[in-house]
Formats: structure tokens, sequence, C-alpha cells
């Protein structure tokens, strides 16, 4: 403890006060970073000072700038560099961190996907009958569609005048109302 004191003491008032930073500064990051990595500070249903609207002043923002701006100032004061230009450099540090910080919180919302089913985009595509589909639109089956990327299954008519037994190959001709497709058989 005592190497610590003399240590501390021998420290010019600047370097005190990049340490005095660092060190909280540091911690609180690296658990904000934890916690964003493991997922946690995704799933809370709150109003939340942190989110990821392009705000330049957020609690990760403030705490990005003092971490990297004392850290900044102690590796140039230890390089030998004078009060003033580790000054100058630290607070360019920290704002970089905090103009990066806001830029990749302003692509986070880029990252969600919408995964409504766009029913329009089934006319004219090719499916399989998953559930008989009675004749004459008497009743609705179920057809097998590739949509939006991935197999979905709807519900569906058929004019045909026989009806379509399972594993029959389809084609959407029409989205009704109701977002009922009408199919026929695939010739």
């Amino acid at each position: 403890m005592n190497d610590f004191n003399l240590w501390w003491e021998a420290l010019p008032l600047l370097a005190k006060g990049y340490w005095s930073l660092a060190l909280p500064a540091t911690v609180v990051f690296l658990v904000m970073m934890a916690l964003t990595l493991m997922g946690s500070d995704a799933d809370i249903d709150a109003d939340d000072p942190t989110d990821s609207d392009g705000s330049i002043i957020s609690v990760k923002t403030i705490v990005g700038f003092f971490t990297f701006f004392s850290w900044t100032g102690i590796a140039t004061l230890n390089s030998g560099a004078a009060s003033w230009l580790s000054l100058v450099y630290a607070l360019i540090a920290g704002i970089l961190v905090v103009i990066a910080l806001v830029w990749l919180m302003s692509l986070i919302p880029k990252l969600s996907a919408d995964g409504t089913t766009r029913l329009g985009e089934a006319l004219l595509k090719s499916g399989e009958v998953y559930l008989t589909i009675p004749p004459m639109r008497t009743g609705l089956g179920k057809v097998q569609v590739a949509v939006n990327g991935g197999l979905r299954e709807l519900e569906a008519m058929t004019d045909e005048s026989g009806s379509l037994g399972t594993g029959t190959q389809v084609v959407v001709i029409e989205v009704l109302d109701g977002g009922t497709l009408l199919v026929s058989r695939l010739e």
C-alpha cells in the first residue's frame, strides 16, 4: 500500500484526474459491454435512456467518452507528451468514440426484420397441398407456399371441379379477401 501512495503522490494533477476517471469508467464500460453481449439490455420492457435512437447523449456514450478520454490521456502523459497535448488527444479520442458509438447505435434498428407475411408475394408461386382442398370453393384446405423467404402454410380454396388432395402441386392464381389463396392444379 505504501508503494501505491508513493506512486499516487508522484503523479501530476492531470494524471490523477485521468486515473480517477479511468478506473470507474472502465469498470462500468466492461459491465455494460458484458451485459450487451449477453443480451441482458435488450429484454427490458421499459423506457430506456440508453435507447438506440441516435441520441448523442446517453449512458453508453458518456461512459465510452470518459473511458477512452482517460486512457488516452494516461497513455499520452506516460509517453512524455505535454499536459495540454495530452488533453487535446484525450478529447479527440473521447469525441471519436462518441461518434463511433452513435453511428453503431444508429445501425441497430436496421438489424430488425419484418416477419409480416405479404400474401401478394404468393401470387403465381407454386406450392403443395398440405390439407385436402374441397372443390368449387366449398371449403378450405391448406397449402405450403414459399413466401418472404420461408415456407408458409396458408388457407386455400380452388375453383376446380374435383378436390385437390394432399401432395398435389398447385399454383396460386389469386389472393382472396381475408387472406385465403385461390389455387389451381399445376399442369
